[in-house]
């Protein structure tokens, strides 16, 4: 199961390409099952029999599982042949462990661009809370007086321990709207763990007052490379980044 978390269907796709083994391999669409079982990492395994769960844990923990149950050598099993089962344990779980180690290295092989300041700013498509299409050109083209569209990055998770001050930034923001209403705003809110529902009562209980869009996939907050709530990017009229930070101003 693949969580639906910074990734689309076309890349799920692309992934097997390269890793055909990992089949089937199923999108969650809106974290369904990870909510269902409270799985909040990932890589993470469960095991289910007859409806019950029988094991829920990262790989070192179900390989323990695993030898404990079947009176299994780990160790000898790890240095045999993969194409066989070894004492009851499946040559594909043993395999999975090499791949994981595989993915882990390509991730860091692969280098994430990061639009700084003087780069264009990514273009992005996409519906605010209230159901109206918004693109970066659109919004643009509405500028006036030379002012920057400020892009405002927020977790409708806010409060969370790795936000910190997310509240009073919040109210801020509010402030920085009310007391200049020369500038245009608009806001992105992750939809990691969270739905349009649950983002629409988070924009109510901290009076919210700009656009929000909602970033089904999170693919605008991954094209910025935003991780940080609330973060403040401003584009210039010729779509040019002109400052990004964690500071609102």
């Amino acid at each position: 199961m693949q969580p639906e978390i910074n990734v689309t269907k076309a890349q799920l796709a692309e992934f097997q390409q390269y890793f055909p083994q990992v089949t089937p391999l199923v999108l969650d669409e809106k974290f369904s099952l990870m909510r269902e079982l409270k799985i909040w990492q990932s890589p993470y395994h469960v095991l289910i029999s007859e409806n019950e769960r029988v094991f829920s844990g990262n790989a070192q923990a179900l390989l323990t599982f695993i030898a404990k149950e079947y009176s299994v050598d780990i160790n000898a099993a790890r240095s045999a042949n993969y194409n066989e089962d070894v004492g009851g344990v499946p040559a594909e779980l043993l395999a999975a462990e090499e791949m994981a180690g595989k993915i882990k290295t390509i991730s860091h092989q692969v280098k994430e661009y990061k639009p700084l300041v003087g780069d264009l700013a990514p273009t992005f498509s996409a519906k605010t809370l209230t159901g109206k299409q918004v693109n970066l050109s659109t919004a643009l083209a509405k500028l006036s007086n030379n002012n920057p569209l400020n892009l405002v990055f927020i977790d409708a998770l806010c409060p969370m321990p790795h936000f910190p001050n997310c509240e009073a930034k919040l109210g801020q923001l509010n402030e920085l709207i009310n007391t200049n209403d020369s500038r245009q705003w608009l806001g992105v809110v992750s939809s990691y763990y969270v739905n349009e529902e649950y983002a629409q009562q988070f924009a109510e209980k901290f009076s919210l007052k700009l656009p929000l869009l909602f970033d089904h996939d999170n693919s605008i907050f991954k094209s910025y490379q935003v991780y940080a709530s609330p973060y403040h990017i401003k584009v210039n009229r010729q779509g040019v980044i002109e400052s990004r930070s964690d500071l609102l101003n």
